[in-house]
């Protein structure tokens, strides 16, 4: 095992906090797995105070890791009312964006700029063969983290070719 998702959100809604959160991360990295950190809003207002809800996630999740650990982080931004059949409309790449140089401002702002700006950012919500490229291309983003779109041999792989191609 190479790689673990941590904080997702089906996790956080069966109640798993930011201090087991936190643990997990700190466990993992010590032995050396690279970490996927999913963070990400319920309620995306226009005001941006989700911001400040992906700061809090950010900062208690990463409370008290030293900066060297950090070389085997990944942020995944999973926005829940961006995700799954009944989702309230799809991100946009320009939401993306956002969250993804927000997510790597909050990073510098905690282990400095050097680290922040080279956290890899995914996005993982609701991501098909219709939407990959403008994320990719637009999203400020390195890649995906797939949820349903994975289930299918077929749609997954229609992404991996087009994000190829790019």
């Amino acid at each position: 095992m190479q790689y673990v998702i941590l904080g997702h959100s089906e996790r956080r809604t069966m109640g798993e906090t930011d201090q087991s959160i936190n643990e997990k991360i700190k466990s993992a990295l010590l032995k050396k797995l690279k970490v996927i950190l999913c963070v990400g809003e319920s309620l995306h207002d226009e005001s941006g105070d989700y911001l400040n809800f992906i700061k809090n996630q950010l900062v208690a999740d990463l409370s008290r890791i030293k900066k060297d650990l950090l070389r085997n982080l990944i942020v995944a931004y999973e926005p829940i009312w961006a995700i799954g059949k009944d989702a309230a409309r799809p991100a946009t790449s320009d939401d993306v964006s956002q969250a993804a140089i927000f997510i790597r401002k909050v990073v510098s702002e905690i282990y400095g700029r050097n680290i922040g700006i080279k956290v890899p950012v995914l996005y993982g919500g609701s991501v098909d063969s219709k939407n990959c490229s403008e994320y990719l291309r637009d999203g400020s983003i390195n890649g995906f983290l797939v949820g349903r779109a994975s289930l299918s041999a077929g749609k997954f792989g229609e992404i991996i070719r087009i994000t190829n191609e790019l």
